[in-house]
């Protein structure tokens, strides 16, 4: 200090970008600088690395949309969360005949995250015999085996009668139409019936699908079946392969001359 001096000191602002990744397992965020404090008017980009066996779901926050990677302005404080959602798959479980044993899980359709390994078992009812599994299961003739979720699968437990009572059984089968399961549904539910014994020994059975206007919307089955307790899937789309909208649907049975309707709720 050998003569007068004059010091100026110059102020940046600066805001900080809060970060978070939902859920901490689906992945990573990146930013470009990195750190979390920067100055007034500054771009930082951000990308976000999506982790195995999670799909990319978009930016909340001061941010929203899917670009990635991307960029903000930071010109005020901000937050930003990078959100993630584990990739799932569907179960359907069903069984042959309906109502001859109990399954778990239970009759109608389940989900999954991604490669989940699921423990199923089938337990027969009085007078039938566990026979086997179709499906992708790890051990079709175990009564408990499991499946990997690794895609939508369709398992079905099979029963028979035993030989005693398969006689008596087949002579007792009714014309029935069952509730579907789940209902209210999405994306798909399983509908099951019962066909009566006919004198030729087999019946000409149509299931349908309406709509609340009554019009077409899918064929599900037109075949003839023999006297038994059987299970389809409908999986929420038309002839087309379309998915239907969300409201009231039919499902409209014709075997012979025995005619049943059934209300269906399908949620998007």
């Amino acid at each position: 200090m050998n003569s007068p001096k004059e010091v100026i000191a110059k102020w940046q602002t600066q805001y900080y970008l809060k970060t978070a990744e939902n859920p901490k397992e689906g992945g990573d965020m990146i930013l470009t600088p990195p750190g979390g404090w920067y100055n007034n008017d500054m771009m930082v980009g951000l990308k976000a690395i999506v982790a195995r066996d999670y799909t990319w779901g978009g930016w909340s926050g001061d941010l929203s949309g899917k670009e990635n990677p991307t960029i903000i302005k930071m010109d005020e404080p901000k937050s930003v969360t990078a959100n993630f959602y584990q990739i799932t798959h569907k179960l359907i479980m069903v069984m042959n005949p309906i109502r001859s044993g109990i399954t778990i899980p239970p009759v109608g359709v389940h989900t999954y995250p991604k490669n989940t390994i699921v423990d199923i078992s089938a337990k027969p009812n009085k007078e039938y015999e566990f026979v086997n599994w179709t499906g992708d299961v790890s051990n079709p003739r175990s009564r408990a085996t499991t499946v990997r979720m690794n895609g939508a699968k369709k398992v079905m437990a099979c029963f028979s009668l035993i030989a005693s009572v398969e006689a008596k059984e087949t002579a007792s089968f009714k014309y029935n139409l069952e509730k579907n399961y789940p209902n209210p549904f999405n994306p798909e539910t399983v509908i099951s019936y019962e066909i009566g014994k006919e004198i030729d020994g087999t019946s000409d059975v149509h299931l349908v699908i309406y709509n609340s206007l009554g019009e077409l919307v899918r064929t599900l089955l037109n075949e003839h079946q023999a006297p038994g307790q059987y299970s389809v899937v409908w999986d929420g789309k038309d002839n087309k392969g379309n998915t239907v909208n969300t409201g009231i649907y039919i499902a409209q049975m014709i075997a012979n001359k025995h005619v049943f309707n059934l209300k269906m709720i399908f949620v998007k």
